[in-house]
């Protein structure tokens, strides 16, 4: 199976994927979490993943030379690419930032090395959304990385991998299984208190009424209508002082 096959065999459509429907009742819809939500999309993940790339960002990058009396530093173009200039449209501290967040979010970063004659001259960051990550059918311990529709060999890219996946230890799987249910959880406690915040009654309110009076469904509406729903919910209420009890003298 050559790449052209890998290609076919990549754009064919999944028959295993099912969906998967449920019902609610219209009281609830407003406690309902959408779909599915990218790990960018997060601002608790996403403040947690820039804090890290901006620690790591900062941090210098010293390009080391073994030698016969250990490691000296080496400062050469390399060395200045690498910690001051990697490409002409960013800074060493950007491009190290995006690296270490591309990799946490997708666990993979790509870079294309620019070389003229036989030197490398710009590290160029390849975006997320045009890559793929392609397995070769005849050899486990290879793959592809197309990016724009050209396929190319590991070695041809800086491929830089974040938390290896079991069975691919050549792609990285970052955190977004574990995560996954922490940002569920995220989501689903800013829906319930966005819910909360804009129902009518905020806090929610208790009445005590006389016990002994038997009320129905319609009274307990007309009840409400008259002393508990305000035009503007954010005025207070005025409640008639036979219907307030003083819990503190209790």
């Amino acid at each position: 199976m050559g790449i052209r096959d890998i290609f076919k065999r990549s754009n064919e459509p999944n028959n295993n994927n099912k969906k998967m429907g449920y019902y609610m009742s219209e009281d609830a819809k407003s406690l309902l979490v959408g779909g599915y939500t990218r790990l960018a999309d997060s601002p608790e993940v996403l403040t947690a993943v820039n804090t890290v790339a901006d620690l790591v960002s900062n941090m210098t990058i010293q390009l080391m030379e073994n030698g016969d009396k250990g490691d000296t530093r080496v400062k050469n173009e390399l060395s200045r690419l690498v910690d001051i200039k990697p490409n002409n449209y960013q800074t060493r501290k950007s491009f190290i930032f995006w690296i270490v967040k591309s990799m946490m979010l997708t666990g993979n970063a790509v870079v294309m090395p620019l070389t003229r004659g036989g030197m490398t001259i710009e590290l160029r960051p390849l975006a997320d959304n045009k890559i793929q990550i392609l397995d070769d059918a005849q050899n486990d311990f290879n793959y592809y990385i197309v990016y724009n529709s050209k396929a190319y060999e590991p070695n041809e890219l800086l491929h830089f991998v974040l938390n290896p996946d079991d069975s691919k230890p050549y792609k990285g799987s970052s955190y977004r299984v574990s995560l996954s249910d922490v940002t569920h959880n995220l989501r689903q406690a800013s829906a319930t208190k966005r819910s909360f915040m804009s129902s009518e009654y905020m806090p929610s309110l208790v009445m005590l009424i006389d016990s002994d009076a038997d009320l129905d469904e319609d009274e307990r509406e007309k009840f409400e209508e008259k002393y508990l729903k305000r035009k503007d919910k954010n005025k207070p209420l005025l409640l008639p002082d036979g219907l307030v009890k003083d819990f503190s003298a209790d």
